[in-house]
């Protein structure tokens, strides 16, 4: 059975964690280190033992949901299982022999992010034998200490106001963010962290809002 692509990440984050900005604008946001920005919410994303932790800062006044697909060329030629789609929020999934389907889906995030616990294998829960919880455990297995999803998976991140007119924002990156063109999301911004915090299989994201973040 297929297992899905795990890649090593010195190519991409070399030496390791990546951090991204939200409210900035995109011409700027690579000069940040000299200047002070509020509330200045952020995304971390870490593949840790007990699964992936995402942790939100500063994002009170929205409800945001995150996603992930499977976005690599060894899925697309598999005519067994394809390309993981369901847990991306956008579109459902289904095998290339109609086999096995499922709805899409996001996992809700508290303001303060959450962590999603690691499933026994993809497989399993394509098949149906494992199943995931919205919010609480991704059909994705745990990675390795010398392996990691970067060049297999793409991101998306919504963030939905509270407020009066609420305003929708959405991001994706990883290794194929064009698969959410259709959303018209942004892409987020890079922002150096300090060497002592870089760890192969982290990343921190800071997003840039259309409007002022104001909750």
């Amino acid at each position: 059975m297929r297992t899905p692509l795990l890649v090593s990440l010195s190519l991409l984050f070399a030496p390791g964690c990546e951090q991204f900005y939200l409210n900035v604008d995109e011409d700027t946001a690579l000069d940040t280190g000299e200047e002070e920005i509020s509330p200045n919410p952020t995304i971390d994303l870490s593949w840790n033992e007990g699964g992936i932790d995402i942790v939100l800062s500063n994002g009170s006044g929205y409800e945001f949901t995150f996603g992930i697909v499977e976005s690599t060329t060894e899925c697309a030629a598999d005519t067994e299982y394809g390309c993981w789609t369901a847990e991306g929020c956008i579109n459902d999934y289904i095998t290339p022999q109609e086999t096995f389907a499922h709805q899409s889906y996001c996992h809700p995030l508290a303001q303060s992010g959450t962590t999603l616990e690691y499933s026994e294998s993809l497989v399993a829960v394509i098949t149906k034998t494992d199943d995931v919880i919205e919010g609480t455990k991704t059909a994705f297995p745990a990675p390795t200490d010398d392996i990691t999803y970067e060049f297999s998976v793409t991101y998306y991140l919504q963030a939905v106001s509270t407020g009066a007119n609420p305003t929708i924002e959405c991001w994706s990156w990883g290794v194929d963010p064009d698969y959410y063109t259709d959303e018209g999301c942004k892409s987020p911004i890079p922002v150096r962290l300090h060497e002592a915090e870089h760890s192969a299989q982290r990343q921190r994201f800071e997003l840039p809002v259309r409007n002022i973040w104001s909750p």
